[in-house]
């Protein structure tokens, strides 16, 4: 596979994302649609949260956010269960772009290492990149059709 065009996916991929949310108002990301049991702003947490997981951790490196992230966006949640304010949009945007940055830049030249512990038959760095890659474009389909209900 070839790191240049996997990594031009990638910034694909998140800066389309970055934005189509930064189009929303606050407002319009915390609501949830009819049919669906989250909302955007849980959509994009969980999008930050996953590729924290799926990619920096197994793969043994180093990547923050909030303490408060996994118990608002990890699989299984969602907002009627909150009891308290997520981190806002714009706090996850910056995020997001964050770890864009530190993503591209850490693994660059590291597509073929392998990882700390695999994750659904992910061996390497490269790999794990594209089911991540694969799980990014998931939720950010499901927060376009999200948009267009909340027109």
């Amino acid at each position: 596979m070839r790191e240049q065009y996997l990594f031009e996916m990638i910034e694909k991929t998140r800066k389309s994302l970055l934005q189509e949310v930064a189009k929303l108002s606050e407002e319009k990301a915390k609501r949830i649609p009819e049919g669906f049991n989250n909302n955007i702003i849980w959509n994009v947490g969980h999008i930050l949260l996953a590729t924290k997981v799926l990619v920096f951790d197994f793969a043994g490196e180093p990547f923050s956010l909030p303490e408060d992230c996994e118990k608002f966006f990890a699989k299984g949640t969602k907002p009627s269960d909150w009891q308290e304010e997520p981190p806002s949009l714009s706090v996850l945007n910056t995020l997001l772009e964050e770890q864009l940055n530190t993503m591209l830049s850490i693994f660059s030249g590291k597509l073929a290492s392998s990882v700390r512990e695999n994750f659904k038959g992910a061996e390497t760095v490269g790999e794990l990149l594209l089911v991540n890659l694969l799980h990014e474009n998931t939720h950010a389909n499901t927060i376009y059709a999200m948009k267009k209900i909340l027109k």
